[in-house]
């Protein structure tokens, strides 16, 4: 063989033969953790939906004081903000219950009005239920 060659043919094969041998686990572990994050991040969808609408329902005033949802885009034709955010719950059960009932908070020197909101949603993997206090301004 000529000296003058940087890479002989045999020490090439032998590179892209151990190169082969180490890609080949590793693009399998990769496509594993692909799977395994869509089926964390479609099971925590209904979550954080269920997060998003507590927050929401906390910040805005809702003056209906019994909401029953049966679909999302029942939900969405009322609250329309949500929009596109979670398209993924179109195909998926939905049921939404939020009920709302006005009481008085005795504190030992006042009184404060407030809204009791009860909030449970049934989607295809849990149940949620929340209860919220929010005092009026």
């Amino acid at each position: 063989m000529n000296k003058n060659k940087a890479f002989s043919l045999m020490e090439v094969i032998v590179s892209v033969f151990i190169l082969i041998l180490v890609l080949i686990p590793s693009v399998k572990l990769n496509i594993q953790q692909i799977k395994t994050y869509s089926k964390i991040r479609n099971a925590d969808s209904e979550l954080h939906f269920f997060t998003s609408l507590n927050n929401y329902l906390k910040a805005e005033n809702i003056t209906n004081s019994h909401l029953d949802f049966n679909s999302y885009t029942d939900f969405i034709k009322t609250f329309n903000n949500f929009g596109n955010s979670f398209q993924n719950l179109k195909n998926k059960n939905f049921n939404l219950i939020i009920d709302m009932e006005k009481i008085e908070v005795d504190f030992s020197n006042r009184k404060e009005k407030a809204n009791l909101i009860k909030v449970e949603y049934r989607g295809d993997k849990k149940i949620y239920k929340n209860t919220l206090l929010k005092f009026e301004e």
